[in-house]
């Protein structure tokens, strides 16, 4: 259905196609397509970019963290994520923020930089209590109690 709608988007309006190219890029990340997903979060980018629209670039850099990321490949996950935090308090998007965060601290966790993970994720719980986030705020004290732990 994605690439349906996609077709119907690059036919009609190519401009503005980048929420289904980021969906369709998460669809293939959760089929453990991570090369194909890539490509489509690269261009949802993209697409954004040419639209000078922040908005639709913040989900696909932090989807393209997360597939980084499950790649192992931290270093470059860790520089979408914080791409995408700068633009997220830029224009004042808390949901992106703490998406960003989440990224930041996980891959810190993973890198074993305990220290900077730690903080990122006391900031994911400050967001999410701002935004009355029970779940970010379980998700940030569950990632600063495996930094305790390490």
């Amino acid at each position: 259905y994605y690439k349906t709608a996609l077709g119907i988007f690059q036919t009609k309006v190519p401009g503005e196609a980048s929420v289904v190219l980021n969906n369709l890029g998460s669809t293939l990340k959760n089929l453990e397509r991570y090369d194909e997903a890539l490509d489509f979060l690269k261009k949802a980018y993209e697409v954004g970019e040419a639209r000078r629209n922040p908005l639709e670039r913040l989900m696909p850099l932090n989807n393209q963290g997360y597939v980084y990321s499950i790649q192992g490949r931290y270093q470059e996950a860790l520089q979408k994520h914080e791409e995408a935090l700068r633009l997220a308090k830029q224009i004042s998007a808390p949901e992106d923020e703490l998406h960003a965060l989440r990224g930041i601290g996980n891959n810190m966790y993973r890198m074993g930089r305990y220290a900077e993970a730690l903080d990122a994720f006391r900031s994911v719980v400050t967001v999410s209590e701002q935004l009355k986030s029970p779940d970010g705020s379980a998700s940030g004290h569950i990632g600063m109690g495996r930094c305790y732990e390490k």
